[in-house]
This record gives structure tokens, C-alpha cells and sequence, in this order.
């Protein structure tokens, strides 16, 4: 467990300042990592090595500042990385627009219906076109 996270955490605009750093999360790692390294061939003029390296490591949010509970790490138009309290790290979120069905503006974008996670995304516009 990581605690005292250091993050930049949106201030009042009337600070003066656009963000302020603080000490304000528990994040909560667990994972593996195995490492091999081998050498198939070796002889006196020439050295082979192989290595591999496989990590699964996953970072969970278990707490912030008081009064805080999620904490964007960046964002575009359309996706955008938020963590909430309780949330693994680096999820990602997007948007799901509904599509006009038909006519010449078939396709476009008609307003924006939901939130979601990127792995929900694909479902979502094909439900709504």
C-alpha cells in the first residue's frame, strides 16, 4: 500500500492558482513479476542471452483527501482517464454518442447520452445506431 500519494488537486480559480499539490491518496498495489534468463548458445567466439519479463501489477484507489473521491489524470474530446475511490488505476472512460439512423446525416452524431468505460464503448454505439 502506497499512502500519501502526491497529486495535483483543481483549486478555486478565485485562488489565483489552477491546482494545488497535496498529499491525498491510498492506492493499493498487488501483482507479479517473473523474470527469465537463459543462455542457449554459447561458445568460445559467441554468446547468446535471452531474457523475458512478464508484470501484472494492478493499482487500486482505496482512499483520498476528505472531501475528494475521484481524480482525473488527463483527458481529449472523447476519452478521458478518471479514478474513482474504490476504482483501479487508469481506467478508461469515453463518451457514447447517440447517431442519427438515417437521411443524409446518417452516422452524425445526434447528443451525448452516457459515460462510460472504453472496454463498454463498442457495445453501447452499436446499441444506439
Amino acid at each position: 500500500q502506497n499512502k500519501n500519494q502526491i497529486l495535483n488537486a483543481a483549486t478555486s480559480a478565485m485562488s489565483g492558482y489552477g491546482s494545488a499539490t497535496i498529499n491525498a491518496g491510498n492506492v493499493e498495489n498487488t501483482g507479479i513479476e517473473i523474470g527469465i534468463n537463459a543462455v542457449p548458445v554459447k561458445t568460445t567466439d559467441f554468446t547468446w542471452d535471452v531474457s523475458a519479463n512478464f508484470t501484472k501489477e494492478r493499482s487500486k484507489l482505496v482512499e483520498l483527501t476528505p472531501g475528494i473521491n475521484q481524480y482525473l489524470f488527463w483527458a481529449s474530446r472523447e476519452v478521458y482517464a478518471w479514478t474513482k475511490v474504490g476504482d483501479y488505476v487508469g481506467t478508461f472512460y469515453g463518451t457514447a454518442d447517440k447517431k442519427v439512423a438515417e437521411g443524409p446525416y446518417k452516422g452524425w452524431s445526434l447528443i451525448q447520452t452516457e459515460s462510460c468505460r472504453m472496454d463498454q464503448l463498442e457495445a453501447i454505439r452499436s446499441a444506439v445506431t
